[in-house]
């Protein structure tokens, strides 16, 4: 994918990737003898949250970079340090309370992502926490958390549609700052589609981790990976962040990673095409180092890629695109990234059917789509206008 971009992205992307080594010191220091916009930079690190990898690596070309920018990126250093203590403070206090509730609770993403590749807090940012739990405790859980002061964020959604198909829930309360503390509740990696993900051998294959005295159960750096990778598709491949984090993790444990059960479980999954952007685009933008032999397993047809590329590249990552209608260029670069055509047509029809409600309300309203868009969005309203005159019919 060779896309010209700009030298403050160049260095963005080495500054991005994981190994503080000689190589990753020589490509950073030859990047600094461009002619480098500091406003720009400063701007793209903020934007994809990676100001502490960034301010890691270029406190070491000090002598290459102005003063007042490293003392910017220093100072955000340490605000997000001292604010990803606070978040892992309230972790420690909520998983004791599920612990006593007798809650089996796995923390994702967040501080212990950070540990688990960095061995540090600080390296990663996180505005809230993710918690993984079992389906049946989502009751209980929801019950502690409103007893430790935190409030549901409602959307208009019925417990049933929220329990199968969203199959996550935020909760947040107040701060001393001003900004509200959020937690989210999970129960399947796979979130606001009628796929599921199993979630049985996940559970089975927790790891113990020990950080700071307190000992958490964790995911399996196989069953890390799978996730990042089914996050970035359920958000349309633009978290760039998410890449850095599969580039470190390739770092960490390339070597130990079981790579036939992450393919397995993919398949089984129906992830396979997920899996295959997500480390394509790792490897094309942070250098992550998939073995050999792997990518060409996942590899899609060559048409799915032809037309997956009209939606999502190489610059509109790193520039931080952010589509007009966020929601619906998720939902088709999701419908597109489905691992086989006749499925992807079988689980629009199912969702329909079940969800049709909240799908009239998602794709059939004033808002006018053009373009692209607009074609692709054409088979959905027809769709749910067909299944509304079905439903009309039956009534009378």
């Amino acid at each position: 994918m060779n896309i010209a971009i700009s030298p403050e992205q160049n260095l963005l992307l080495a500054c991005a990737r994981s190994p503080f080594d000689r190589q990753s010191r020589d490509t950073i220091r030859n990047l600094l003898k461009e002619r480098i916009n500091w406003d720009r930079f400063f701007q793209l690190t903020r934007a994809h949250k990676i100001v502490p990898l960034c301010y890691l690596h270029l406190k070491e070309e000090s002598l290459s970079v102005p003063e007042n920018v490293l003392n910017r990126l220093h100072h955000a250093y340490i605000l997000n340090s001292i604010k990803s203590l606070d978040l892992y403070s309230h972790l420690i206090k909520t998983l004791n309370a599920f612990s006593e509730a007798n809650i089996d609770a796995v923390p994702i993403k967040g501080p212990i992502l950070s540990w688990m590749l960095y061995e540090r807090l600080s390296v990663r940012t996180f505005t809230d926490l993710d918690i993984l739990i079992r389906p049946e405790k989502y009751e209980d859980a929801a019950r502690i958390l409103e007893a430790c002061s935190y409030r549901p964020v409602e959307k208009g959604y019925s417990g049933a549609f929220i329990k199968d198909y969203i199959r996550h829930h935020t909760f947040e309360k107040s701060s001393p700052s001003g900004k509200p503390l959020g937690i989210e509740i999970h129960w399947n990696f796979y979130a606001n589609r009628i796929l599921k993900f199993d979630m049985d051998i996940v559970w089975r294959s927790l790891q113990s981790i020990e950080l700071d005295g307190h000992q958490f159960l964790t995911l399996s750096p196989e069953y890390t990976l799978l996730h990042l990778a089914v996050n970035l598709r359920i958000h349309g491949y633009l978290n760039f962040r998410h890449y850095s984090d599969l580039s470190a993790l390739l770092e960490c444990y390339g070597k130990s990673l079981d790579w036939k059960r992450i393919l397995r479980q993919a398949a089984v999954n129906r992830q396979k095409t997920a899996l295959y952007y997500a480390l394509w685009f790792s490897s094309d933008l942070c250098g992550g180092r998939v073995p050999p032999g792997i990518l060409e397993k996942l590899k899609p047809p060559k048409l799915q890629k032809k037309i997956l590329a009209l939606f999502i590249d190489k610059r509109k990552i790193v520039d931080g695109y952010i589509p007009q209608n966020y929601k619906l260029f998720c939902d088709t670069v999701n419908f597109l990234t489905i691992d086989s055509p006749a499925e992807s047509w079988r689980l629009i029809w199912l969702t329909g059917i079940t969800h049709f409600h909240i799908l009239r309300k998602r794709y059939i309203g004033s808002v006018s789509w053009g373009g692209i868009f607009g074609l692709i969005i054409s088979p959905f309203r027809r769709l749910i206008k067909k299944i509304e005159d079905i439903l009309s019919n039956r009534n009378t």
